[in-house]
């Protein structure tokens, strides 16, 4: 059943590939008998197109799941550590490279530097794995590369470098750790993917306080036309992606919130 859903949420959020096959077999049809099924699948690509990209629709997604949580002005004396996930390296392409590719969700990285730079005493916490690819560096790898050639001392780091997703990296950096339950920790992820984030950190055991880095909506909900295809598409891949794991996450109890909130 679980791989059921992953199947026909994965068809939701690849929408371009769904239009894009509808349009062609709309237009293979018009050249048959079967002209009239081939008009429908026609208007359903462009009531698709319509609605899910050209309708401001995917920015107030993605604008909505950016701004659950705020960042906190200062931090307590209560954090103890900072949590940086992964899921910004592009390790197909660093086998195939020889070198570090990134992805667009680099600030993950990028802004938890001045952040650990300037907390020395809070441990830090690097999450990533990334799928089985022989001969690929774990991200916990290369993000450990990376802190020591910026001059990082990394003997106060964790490097959990199993996990696959972001409940293994919940579960699996708690089994490396086992933290105190009163003890809070900063969770710095993108925008976009916090609220799953904290669902699934919260059910194994964290008390995390969000850091939410990496945004790409404006901060309002615009009601504008978008002609700009590219970039509907993207709004609605990027939130959609997130909708449907919060979805499946809250179905199969690995996050007590279907849509986490701030904690008062």
């Amino acid at each position: 059943m679980e791989q059921f859903l992953y199947n026909f949420f994965g068809w939701i959020i690849d929408i371009d590939a769904l239009t894009l096959a509808c349009l062609l077999l709309g237009f293979l049809m018009l050249m048959t008998r079967w002209r009239r099924v081939g008009m429908s699948f026609l208007a359903f690509s462009i009531a698709v197109l319509f609605f899910t990209v050209i309708l401001p629709f995917g920015q107030w997604s993605a604008t909505t799941l950016e701004n659950r949580f705020q960042r906190p002005a200062t931090l307590s004396e209560n954090i103890r550590g900072i949590i940086v996930l992964g899921g910004y390296v592009d390790r197909p392409l660093t086998l195939a490279r020889g070198l570090p590719c990134y992805n667009s969700a680099s600030a993950r990285f990028l802004e938890a530097l001045p952040l650990i730079e300037s907390n020395p005493r809070l441990k830090v916490i690097f999450t990533g794995g990334g799928v089985a690819l022989p001969g690929a560096p774990s991200e916990a790898d290369l993000a450990k590369n990376m802190f020591e050639q910026l001059g990082f001392v990394t003997s106060n780091f964790i490097f959990e470098d199993r996990s696959r997703n972001t409940r293994e990296n919940a579960l699996f950096s708690f089994q490396r750790l086992n933290p105190n339950p009163e003890d809070q920790w900063l969770l710095v992820t993108s925008a976009r993917h916090m609220p799953r984030a904290v669902g699934l950190f919260r059910k194994a055991g964290w008390n995390v306080v969000p850091y939410p880095v990496d945004y790409k909506a404006p901060p309002q909900k615009l009601w504008r036309i978008n002609f700009g295809l590219r970039v509907g598409l993207q709004y609605w891949r990027d939130s959609a992606r997130e909708w449907a794991a919060m979805t499946s996450n809250y179905l199969y109890g690995y996050s007590d919130s279907f849509f986490p909130a701030p904690r008062p």
